[in-house]
């Protein structure tokens, strides 16, 4: 909604981004988009604003949400449902000394207002959209959501109340500014490149020496990032055991990996 772009838009110093049909304004390596409400047109602005705009490699989606939570409470997700296609994404969130991501929780997609609130998730109808698009262009450390409580069990969004949006909203910058210049650090972009880089070349090594199909192939690259987000490193070739038959090694990595215990 306008109401939840004004302030951001003054927050940033932002700029009316000259592009017929789209409402975006442009700052110092910040872009805001106005999606609209709903899953489908906020897919359709962000890919028009993609086609117009290159160098885009990191989104935050920012707005409000029903919950059993006060009103103007912010969390930041720490997983996407799509309520249509259960589809579920999870954001890396950046450590705690980048921003306070105690406050966290699922945030569920859906088509129409939900009025089942419950503790455990937050209600919103764009931001399981916009991480379908954004995973198109970059991967989920680099794509986040951040939700304001606009409605709750005492105050329904029958109440809602477009003029209590700009405050809300503003409750919401210390969580953006600092996902912002987390994600705009060199380090952080070469780390994500880095990840890319080094399970590819791994792919490519085992595949050259042991034939894997196209799907076994794409299996094996899953399989190897999974293990790198669960241990921390990729496996040594010596680890891999014999390489001439690539379901056994497909089967040996998913076994390792079903059977470690993750704790968060």
């Amino acid at each position: 909604m306008t109401a939840e772009a004004k302030p951001l838009v003054e927050a940033f110093n932002l700029k009316a981004f000259p592009q017929r049909g789209l409402s975006a304004w442009m700052g110092d390596g910040v872009c805001l988009v106005q999606t609209g409400m709903g899953a489908q047109r906020a897919a359709a602005r962000i890919e028009s604003l993609l086609s117009v705009q290159v160098g885009i490699d990191a989104f935050i989606n920012v707005g409000v949400a029903g919950g059993d939570r006060e009103l103007g409470d912010v969390i930041i997700a720490s997983s996407l449902l799509d309520q249509v296609s259960q589809r579920r994404w999870y954001p890396h969130l950046p450590a705690s000394s980048v921003i306070d991501a105690t406050n966290h929780c699922e945030v569920v997609t859906v088509t129409e207002p939900c009025r089942d609130y419950r503790n455990d998730c937050v209600y919103d109808m764009e931001a399981a959209s916009v991480a379908k698009v954004a995973t198109q262009h970059t991967d989920l450390s680099r794509i986040h959501a951040v939700k304001v409580i606009s409605d709750n069990p005492s105050h329904s969004v029958e109440d809602f109340c477009v003029k209590n949006v700009t405050p809300w909203m503003l409750n919401t910058l210390p969580t953006v500014e600092a996902l912002i210049e987390c994600l705009s650090t060199n380090k952080h972009r070469h780390e994500v490149v880095d990840f890319r880089a080094n399970v590819q070349s791994l792919t490519d090594h085992i595949t050259s020496v042991c034939h894997h199909s196209v799907t076994q192939s794409h299996q094996l690259r899953r399989l190897l990032e999974r293990y790198l987000a669960t241990h921390g490193h990729l496996p040594h070739i010596e680890q891999m055991g014999r390489l001439d038959s690539s379901q056994q090694l497909l089967q040996k990595l998913e076994n390792e990996l079903t059977s470690l215990s993750v704790i968060y």
